[in-house]
């Protein structure tokens, strides 16, 4: 009796959990569609699938920016011989892509709808490019300066706007999220690159952490904010005492060393998704291999690759980008001829029953434990 009671709240039990979200436990590797057979990058991945990076285009023998959608590469702005070189650093969820190209021997920042392109304006006279975009095409990044200075810069249509410095010459803006919290790295006015996020029209300098583990004071060390999701969690790295350089999560005032994770080699988070899993590249057994970082465990992502591309020469160095439903992308090079390669990882998730099948069987149990119930109450009756 014990036990039909105790199978009995299993399957409520199992039916409640049902209703969560299954869980990733492998994932399946792929190269992308190569366009040119080699030198492909990939940069970004939206909500959709779709992928943005570069390829190497074998009539200009340079890059050429490519978005991937369901494995197909589309490389923007075909057959026009305006842009030379470019290449697609961010993508949003309308499929809007940014980055770079260029344009009469100068690099400038691009935003592209389609096949059409914009070439955004820059601070002066001298090279720009775009980073990042959100989801209302706001678009960040870099740009010279009359002077020779380079600042981080946000387009919001095709007008330039100088996000400004931590009081050195230089700055980044790396990313943006649909709040327009803007984040990347400037430096100081004792020429270090600290971490920024800025937020208006003023960089804040998300500072360094104490402790003996990092360097004094925070005066001298360095710092990158890479990337930032819609809940302001941000993903980047900081150096440490002893020279080398961890991948940290900054989120309310607060920043989480998650390159340690037990370890002691280098780490660095490029991007995070809404559900703070990070991806970047980190130090295993001495090798930089690229890394995913997924309730509080570090995972090496070579070991999804598939075993003949790793016999072949391959490896997964770094991870670019992660969207929401898991899929990773970012760039594997082959140690035996330099080629490389996009790649993208495709979580396979734990099947899980529909919650209806759970319903469905605890109520067919219920009913048959009813009509046990019925039959015993008739064999009383009858004894009587």
């Amino acid at each position: 009796m014990k036990f039909k009671r105790f199978g009995f709240a299993l399957v409520f039990a199992t039916a409640a959990a049902g209703s969560m979200p299954a869980w990733c436990d492998d994932y399946q590797f792929s190269f992308l569609t190569k366009y040119s057979g080699f030198g492909e990058s990939a940069n970004a991945v939206n909500a959709s699938g779709q992928i943005a990076g570069s390829a190497l285009a074998l009539y200009l023998n340079t890059g050429q920016a490519v978005v991937w959608t369901s494995g197909s590469p589309n490389p923007l702005a075909t057959g026009d011989w305006t842009i030379t070189s470019s290449a697609a650093a961010a993508i949003n969820a309308s499929g809007q892509t940014a980055g770079s190209g260029m344009v009469d021997g100068k690099y400038v920042a691009l935003k592209w709808d389609g096949a059409t392109y914009t070439v955004l304006n820059s601070l002066g006279s001298g090279p720009s490019f775009a980073l990042g975009l959100n989801d209302a095409g706001v678009a960040v990044g870099q740009s010279q300066l009359q002077y020779g200075a380079t600042h981080a810069t946000l387009w919001n249509g095709t007008q330039a706007t100088d996000l400004g410095t931590l009081g050195g010459t230089t700055s980044v803006a790396n990313s943006i999220n649909n709040q327009g919290m803007v984040v990347g790295q400037s430096w100081t006015a004792y020429n270090v690159r600290h971490a920024a996020l800025w937020t208006g029209d003023h960089a804040v300098d998300l500072g360094m952490p104490g402790g003996a583990a990092y360097c004094s004071g925070g005066t001298y060390c360095e710092s990158s904010a890479n990337d930032i999701n819609d809940s302001g969690q941000i993903a980047g790295y900081l150096t440490l005492a002893n020279g080398g350089y961890h991948a940290v999560v900054w989120h309310d005032g607060t920043v989480t060393d998650i390159g340690q994770a037990g370890r002691t080699g280098n780490s660095t988070a490029s991007a995070i998704n809404s559900h703070g899993q990070v991806v970047g590249y980190a130090q295993f057994e001495g090798s930089l291999h690229a890394a995913l970082w997924s309730n509080g465990n570090v995972i090496d992502l070579n070991s999804f690759l598939d075993p003949i591309a790793a016999q072949q020469g391959w490896v997964l160095m770094t991870a670019s980008d992660i969207n929401d439903n898991g899929l990773v992308v970012g760039t594997a090079f082959n140690q035996n001829n330099g080629k490389a390669a996009a790649y993208l990882l495709s979580p396979v998730l734990a099947p899980v029953p529909e919650p209806s099948s759970y319903t469905l069987l605890a109520a067919g149990l219920v009913a048959v434990g009813a009509a046990s119930r019925r039959r015993a109450e008739r064999r009383k009756r009858q004894d009587h």
